[in-house]
């Protein structure tokens, strides 16, 4: 029996819209592009509509929203290898630094990795704007480290857009990435800031100027250190004067106003590293404003040392405040120095960057 004209239109309309819905389907999962990048081994899908430019440090995002405006979110490569509790306390205090609120850090899994993150609260050009910082923590030489930033309003609906495309995010050659073992000895360097004393791996006693014979190096004054009962010689310039304290040594300078005390541990180049991370941590909250942060990359001294430091300038309740975190690791042995003056110090840099480069703990010669 035929069917009725308006019931033959009726399933005719219905078998179009299906066929359109299913194109439209269509063409919405193949409009896409791949991010790939072969430093990081990843590669992932990202809507097509998303706008892509390559900077001279970081790849960007721009992301399209329903509103009208658009979040951006930014891959940097990063080495970084100590634990991941570091990485959150380095987030914690670039954040003071920056003027910028926590407002919440915790973990989860991608790919089998822990993925690190941090969302943060801060304000530019008027607009209240939020940060979403991730990090995959993976063993590669090159970590993924995005910042997904967005206004307030917006913010879910960004963050679905990034997640939605990093469900897609794959490895290049086809094997699961490994979580980062921060003990590995292979440590490289981290391109990634009262304060905390690092946790010894010896016992230490230090002791002015051992009648034992030692050899002195030119210019140089000789202080005698036991760690677990084998000496070691204390190499520093000598126009510098040491004198015990509680914690450790304080270093004076005829033409140095601020502070300095030293502490002497061992362990490996990664503990003075992270001794320095540690201890940037813990003083952050010194500060009212900061108007400097400087890390340099870890260099060698003239005394052989491996150095690593990071300094800030700033204000604090009380005034312009200085405050620099420097570690020298050499053959299992670093210590620490922790430098505190006004932030217009210029001499007591001049005279401290002397001292480091000359600075040596190593055993009697």
């Amino acid at each position: 029996m035929p069917l009725g004209t308006d019931r033959r239109l009726g399933i005719e309309a219905m078998i179009a819209l299906t066929v359109l819905t299913a194109a439209l389907a269509m063409g919405q999962a193949q409009d896409t592009k791949t991010f790939k990048d072969d430093e990081l081994g990843l590669s992932f899908q990202y809507p097509a509509a998303w706008s892509f430019r390559q900077e001279r440090l970081y790849s960007v995002f721009d992301i399209p929203l329903s509103t009208g405006s658009a979040a951006e979110c930014r891959i940097i490569h990063t080495n970084f290898r100590q634990e991941r509790q570091v990485w959150q306390d380095i987030q914690k205090e670039i954040a003071i630094s920056m003027e910028r609120r926590v407002d919440s850090q915790w973990q989860e899994i991608i790919l089998g990795v822990p993925l690190l993150m941090t969302r943060l609260g801060h304000s530019q050009a008027g607009a209240d704007k939020v940060t979403l910082v991730g990090l995959l923590y993976s063993s590669s030489a090159q970590k993924l480290n995005f910042r997904l930033t967005s206004s307030v309003v917006d913010a879910p609906e960004a963050e679905k857009a990034w997640r939605d495309a990093l469900n897609s995010l794959r490895t290049t050659d086809g094997q699961l990435p490994q979580t980062q073992d921060p003990n590995s000895t292979d440590q490289g360097s981290t391109d990634a800031g009262a304060a905390e004393e690092p946790e010894d791996k010896g016992s230490l006693t230090l002791s002015p100027k051992s009648k034992a014979p030692v050899q002195k190096k030119k210019g140089s004054e000789v202080w005698t250190a036991f760690l677990d009962s084998k000496p070691l010689s204390i190499y520093a310039p000598k126009d510098w004067s040491f004198e015990k304290v509680d914690k450790g040594w304080a270093i004076t300078h005829s033409k140095v106003s601020g502070k300095l005390l030293m502490s002497i541990h061992a362990g490996t180049d990664a503990d003075a590293k992270s001794s320095v991370l540690k201890a940037s941590v813990a003083s952050a909250s010194r500060f009212k404003s900061i108007s400097v942060r400087s890390e340099p990359r870890p260099r060698n001294t003239k005394a052989g040392a491996i150095h690593h430091s990071i300094s800030r300038r700033g204000s604090s309740d009380v005034g312009p405040l200085a405050l620099d975190h420097i570690t020298g690791w050499r053959d299992g042995i670093y210590w620490r120095i922790d430098y505190e003056g006004a932030d217009t110090a210029k001499d007591d840099v001049r005279q401290i960057t002397k001292l480091i480069d000359l600075l040596s703990v190593e055993p009697p010669q």
